[in-house]
């Protein structure tokens, strides 16, 4: 409890925030008080809200759902630049590997094995990524968690469906990513990737 002018002081009107908490001994009339806590508060401070201790919880949810989906929408970038890296490393080794890949193709491997073995590669770096990202993301959320256990947050939830969906889609990321390198090294001309130095 402080002063009125002690807090005019410190918290001038851009910057202030006020909470009023009220009890009330009767559960049930919780609506009932807040419509007539609106009505009665409509005129003085028309900025004003009014919310149950369920709403004010669901409001800060909301908050925090906004924030979530921030990182949800990084997340999914940065999904899109690591598979322009996996295209280019792909690339990169398809170029690098001309005359392995014409040695193979010279002793009987066909072009469906080149594609597979191709896509097989990228699959393989995709989860190697996934499972570091998802190691990595795990001990951030506890370190937040931690970091912010004294304002209410305390309890890291792991929801294992949705880090199971973005495996699959990372794994499908892969593979999709892999399509024109794989197609590439199975075109190769045999007699011109075997003289390839």
């Amino acid at each position: 409890m402080i002063n009125q002018n002690v807090f005019d002081q410190g918290f001038q009107p851009p910057h202030r925030d006020w909470y009023v908490l009220a009890n009330s001994a009767d559960a049930s009339s919780g609506a009932a008080l807040v419509s007539a806590a609106d009505q009665a508060l409509a005129t003085p401070f028309p900025n004003a809200t009014v919310r149950t201790q369920e709403g004010y919880k669901d409001a800060q949810e909301s908050e925090l759902d906004t924030f979530l989906n921030v990182f949800v929408a990084l997340l999914l970038l940065s999904e899109v630049i690591a598979l322009l890296g996996i295209v280019n490393t792909l690339f990169l080794s398809v170029y690098e590997r001309t005359r392995e890949i014409g040695l193979l193709r010279a002793v009987g491997m066909s072009r469906r094995q080149v594609r597979r073995m191709v896509r097989g590669e990228s699959i393989v770096i995709t989860l190697i990524g996934c499972a570091l990202g998802l190691l990595i993301g795990l001990l951030w959320a506890w370190a937040v968690v931690s970091a912010l256990s004294g304002q209410g947050i305390n309890a890291v939830t792991i929801p294992p469906r949705d880090l199971a969906l973005f495996v699959v889609i990372s794994a499908i990321a892969g593979f999709a990513a892999a399509l024109l390198p794989a197609w590439r090294a199975s075109r190769l001309d045999v007699l011109e990737a075997i003289a390839h130095e």
